[in-house]
């Protein structure tokens, strides 16, 4: 029953916020956020053309312009920046922006273990707490003194006096949720054979410890990795401290090696596998140009890279492409000629790429050889390191 109202209530507020937001859309004034997709259409400049994905910082980057701040602003108030932009290097120029996909924020957050009657995500309202998640979840399995709970938010654990939060809601032990917070309530009858696997695992949750448990172990009964699982920055938090653990040979089978011997884990041991945040971008003359992972193992060539992309355009210039890395403070950039790589007898090396890295791919009139001032144009630090598109 609790699940059925959750999931209606649930649908009937995307449902409003839907409505309300295509209606600002026609309107003109709806305020970009992150992860809301745009199209720029340049009059008179179709090379400058650009679908883009606002990023977490609030930030676009195009060609000719550079990292363009977006979210806070309406498509129109947008479209004049950019305008303004162009206008110092280029002439009749024209900018519309329209939007093209709406992501409103979600304040979602997470709630686990025995003591909660109803677990899974949930979507949460701005300055709900403690006591309002878990009665919205159908309340407590037992008494609330016999509870101990935990908040794991952005990678540090809060104890949590649930009994207190009871007794004075109004107090700070009734905690304050935020997004992406996962709460963990347990009977504490259950706490000392207990460990916890969250993150990006198929069947995150509680798990029993006995003496047969390894992190191979445990990692197989969560459903395993899942495809953007990060396992080498994975990491075990116990009593307050951060333990780096390189599960990728857990995925094989055998026991990570910490500080000289095998890890062994222990009761209230909290594993977490972190996404996979590396990634790389191809941008310029590309037919679908975007950001994406680095995988975990193996690497990223250029050639591969290129595929990724599907080629280039008919304006693609394959003689003159780069490498972009931005490190030690500057911009570095790597000449790499994708026609040779090729050629029926390829010529050259098939260079791999760094996680952060961009392969720019310029227009023919470019022809010549980039300079690095170009490309400094092109890309800022920021969005060296952060790039545009899927986070």
């Amino acid at each position: 029953m609790v699940k059925s109202v959750y999931w209606l209530l649930t649908a009937c507020a995307l449902l409003a916020i839907g409505t309300m937001t295509r209606a600002d859309v026609r309107a003109g004034e709806y305020v970009l956020g992150t992860d809301d997709v745009i199209t720029i259409i340049v009059k008179n400049h179709q090379e400058l053309n650009a679908t883009a994905t606002i990023t977490k910082d609030g930030t676009i980057a195009l060609v000719e312009v550079g990292e363009v701040k977006a979210a806070g602003l309406t498509a129109r108030a947008l479209a004049a920046n950019i305008q303004t932009e162009l206008e110092k290097t280029l002439n009749d120029v024209s900018v519309s922006v329209t939007v093209k996909e709406v992501h409103p924020p979600k304040l979602t957050v997470g709630l686990l273990g025995s003591a909660a009657r109803a677990v899974g995500f949930v979507d949460i309202k701005p300055k709900w707490r403690l006591i309002d998640l878990l009665a919205f979840s159908g309340g407590l399995t037992t008494k609330p003194k016999l509870v101990i709970g935990r908040i794991v938010r952005n990678g540090d654990v809060i104890e949590l006096n649930v009994q207190e939060a009871f007794v004075h809601p109004e107090g700070p032990a009734n905690v304050l949720l935020q997004a992406s917070d996962l709460v963990l309530i347990e009977e504490k009858d259950n706490l000392r054979s207990k460990i916890t696997v969250l993150g990006q695992v198929a069947r995150p949750g509680p798990l029993d410890l006995d003496p047969t448990s390894s992190l191979p172990s445990v990692l197989t009964e969560a459903g395993g990795p899942l495809p953007r699982a990060a396992l080498n920055k994975a990491y075990v938090l116990r009593k307050g401290e951060r333990i780096p653990v390189n599960l990728v040979s857990a995925a094989a089978g055998r026991n990570p090696i910490v500080n000289g011997t095998e890890f062994k884990l222990a009761p209230d041991d909290l594993v977490f596998v972190p996404e996979n945040d590396d990634h790389y971008q191809v941008i310029g003359e590309a037919k679908a140009p975007g950001t994406f992972p680095y995988p975990v193992a193996g690497k990223v060539t250029v050639l591969q890279a290129f595929m990724q992309v599907g080629g280039k355009t008919k304006e693609g210039d394959l003689d003159n492409a780069a490498i972009v890395r931005f490190s030690n403070g500057k911009y570095n950039a790597v000449p790499v000629n994708i026609a040779k790589l090729l050629d029926k007898k390829p010529t050259g090396v098939d260079l791999p790429l760094e996680p952060g890295d961009t392969l720019y791919i310029p227009t023919r009139r470019s022809r010549g050889g980039l300079s690095l001032n170009a490309l400094t144009n092109i890309l800022s630090p920021l969005s060296a390191l952060r790039l545009i598109g899927l986070f």
